[in-house]
């Protein structure tokens, strides 16, 4: 069984997706080493297991004594029905071509957004890789577990006497027990001393528990038919859970049970099915053979399903929840360990096709429909709610905000400052060779919550009975497009924690409205985005264009068109909500991600950053603490992970327009976000990026964006 493909940790791949080496295949470009050459120091972990299980093989079984007058291990010696090898061909190899032809030839699926033909490889190579990972690590798995436990259990064949061939004149001197040869019954037990065979022969005649044919059998297929459940969408289907939608939305679902699932096309079973059918005949011609007792075979089939779910799980989402994808590679800073205080072995940036949306409802090939979970929206899904405007086009670094310019702005208008009072640990270490522009997700809409805290628990959506968690959960989604949500340590009201936690109020900043939405709790999150969210401008709705105005239409003139995203009726004629609204107070809003628990070095890096821009827009009488409501100036909070720790610190500066009240009815005009920002870097960011929409280092510091006066986003 040394012929696996088996695997490394797969830190190396995730190494090289994130640009570790000079050039990578997850970077489109040309490596040194081959294609083959990736995929084998990729291997290297699960070879090594595999050869683990090979060494038990030489060091030769434990002869377990046995009763030559028993019936059980009396049968004939057959020729095998599978063969060691055919069991090879077909439990691994056979598997190993399906995975390889069904990545590259069917996945992403047809209701797949298709990205561009370099990710769209990257994406399919990826699927094809993790597949063998995981059927390796299955394999290798069982093959080491059934060659040791083989070795140490030592027990008889049910043709073991047909191997042995023993030698009755010896049957005093291979008595086994201490009195056997004093009984009246004679011997009862003797020792493979008694056997006129010898050699390999007879050592598998003492390798019978457990059934090496049907654990690789078991592992390999089983492995094989959950690879393509997930691959083709099948599965039970199963309602949603009626405590789930009671706790967090706060309202049972109005959707039948009956319409909450379909079952699958039963024609797809058949793919599944035919991987199982030839375990079960592999593992049973063991017994008719004569090779292996029945508790043998029944052991080696659980000890194959074991390790096949664990290989499947390891690499892949479950079934129903997955959509069929495998797990992103690791982020590069943990590719071997995750150390002590970070939630997760994966960031942001540690997906293989960048920006590709989700799907509520994604169609399997075998055409039926999976019933729609925010909670598990995975990456390479359509998003049916998610819009493309085509009025704003994808800018080049050059033109999405310009650059400071030394004979307009200063000849010290790109140097660090020289005054800094504070500076960052002498062991704050971030990446500084990847290009960061265009490395960032787009998003429609982007909501603050307001927490009163500056860290929370790894993943924000965990906080228990938070609107976090609440919109997570939500089966209301956004209509225009997607929703970034973020923790903040803007203030909760005083009297919050007297409340239920389902009710407890909060309040939330939609950006780029810059509107505060007040009195928002969990169990009002639905309302929340059908009624603000949903109708709110996003990041590519042109500055100045008019929005609708819910408060004034009447239901007689209120429809949705094909041009228009369909939203909520008027908020009068509908629903009576507890919400209020107002406008945010300041003219411009600096965003710190202080996620501690994500990430040690933005729980170092925001309060020093926050005090070092303190410093600098004191003296402009710009600075806005949490509870200042002047009006202009600039507020700066602290926020929860927004992706790229390891590009720390991450600063989002949004702004708005400079004519009038503040352009398109006080909303942002841009959103600059940088990254690799240090203290020195402060009075620049206030000087040119906050006060006048320039970036002093695009190269270095320069992730995305948007601004809409000009119809320009962030790359994809």
């Amino acid at each position: 069984m040394t012929g696996h493909r088996m695997e490394r940790e797969h830190g190396h791949w995730a190494a090289l997706k994130a640009g570790q080496q000079k050039e990578t295949l997850m970077d489109g470009g040309a490596h040194d080493a081959s294609f083959a050459s990736l995929l084998w120091q990729a291997q290297i972990f699960s070879r090594a297991i595999a050869a683990l299980g090979a060494g038990f093989s030489y060091i030769g079984p434990r002869r377990r004594p046995f009763n030559i007058t028993d019936p059980e291990i009396s049968f004939p010696h057959t020729e095998e029905t599978v063969s060691s090898w055919v069991l090879f061909i077909v439990s691994v190899l056979i598997p190993a071509a399906i995975i390889f032809a069904v990545s590259l030839l069917l996945g992403p699926g047809s209701t797949a957004q298709k990205p561009s033909t370099s990710a769209l490889l990257r994406r399919k190579v990826w699927e094809w890789h993790a597949g063998w990972m995981g059927l390796a690590l299955a394999s290798a798995i069982t093959f080491a577990i059934t060659n040791g436990t083989k070795e140490v259990v030592g027990k008889p064949r049910p043709d073991l006497l047909s191997r042995c061939k023993p030698d009755l004149s010896r049957i005093l001197d291979s008595a086994a027990g201490a009195i056997g040869d004093q009984v009246e019954e004679g011997i009862i037990l003797v020792t493979s001393e008694i056997c006129r065979g010898s050699g390999f022969d007879l050592d598998e005649g003492f390798r019978s528990f457990p059934s090496g044919h049907s654990s690789t059998a078991f592992a390999g297929l089983t492995y094989l038919a959950l690879w393509l459940s997930a691959k083709l969408g099948i599965a039970i289907p199963v309602l949603r859970s009626p405590a789930l939608e009671r706790g967090i939305v706060g309202q049972e679902s109005k959707t039948p049970c009956r319409s909450q699932g379909a079952a699958p096309p039963i024609y797809l079973l058949i793919f599944p099915l035919i991987p199982l059918a030839t375990a079960i005949f592999i593992a049973s011609s063991r017994y008719s053979d004569f090779r292996h007792h029945g508790f043998d075979v029944v052991s080696g089939s659980i000890l194959g399903i074991a390790c096949a779910w664990l290989g499947f799980r390891w690499y892949h989402l479950p079934i129903r929840r997955g959509g069929g994808w495998a797990w992103a590679p690791r982020s590069p800073q943990r590719a071997f360990i995750k150390g002590v205080g970070v939630s997760a072995y994966a960031d942001d940036e540690s997906t293989v096709v960048v920006d590709e949306q989700m799907h509520s409802r994604a169609t399997k090939p075998g055409g039926h429909d999976v019933a729609p979970t925010r909670a598990w929206r995975c990456d390479g899904e359509t998003d049916s709610l998610q819009k493309k405007y085509d009025t704003f086009s994808k800018a080049p670094e050059s033109r999405l905000f310009p650059k400071v310019d030394p004979t307009v702005d200063g000849e010290d208008c790109d140097h660090d400052c020289a005054s800094c009072e504070v500076h960052l640990p002498r062991n704050f270490k971030v990446e500084e060779t990847r290009k960061l522009y265009g490395h960032v997700k787009p998003w429609a809409t982007h909501m603050l919550v307001a927490t009163g805290k500056s860290d929370w628990v790894g993943h924000v959506e965990g906080e228990k009975d938070s609107v976090m968690e609440a919109v997570k959960y939500s089966k209301i989604e956004p209509s225009n497009g997607k929703l970034m949500i973020s923790a903040s340590n803007m203030p909760m009201p005083e009297d919050a924690s007297s409340q239920p936690p389902a009710d407890r109020p909060t309040s939330v900043l939609l950006l780029p409205a810059f509107t505060i939405v007040e009195n928002v709790s969990p169990s009002s999150v639905p309302d929340l985005i059908r009624l603000h969210v949903s109708p709110s401008s996003t990041t590519t709705t042109p500055l100045g264009q008019a929005r609708i105005d819910l408060e004034n239409q009447s239901d007689s003139n209120w429809q949705s068109t094909a041009e228009t995203p369909p939203i909520t009726p008027p908020i009068s004629s509908v629903i009576t909500t507890p919400f209020t609204t107002r406008p945010y107070p300041h003219k411009y809003l600096i965003l710190l991600c202080s996620h501690r628990t994500r990430d040690a070095r933005c729980g170092q890096s925001a309060p020093l950053l926050r005090r070092e821009f303190e410093r600098h827009l004191r003296p402009l009488g710009l600075y806005r603490d949490l509870h200042d409501e002047r009006p202009g100036g600039v507020g700066v909070y602290f926020v929860s992970h927004i992706g790229g720790h390891k590009f720390s610190a991450n600063v989002m500066v949004y702004r708005r327009a400079e004519s009038g009240d503040g352009g398109g009815l006080g909303e942002a005009s841009q959103c600059i976000w940088l990254a690799r920002v240090r203290p020195e870097d402060c009075e620049g960011v206030v000087r040119f990026t906050v006060l006048q929409g320039k970036v002093v280092k695009p190269e270095r510091q320069l992730r995305g964006g948007f601004d809409r006066e000009k119809g320009l986003s962030l790359s994809e």
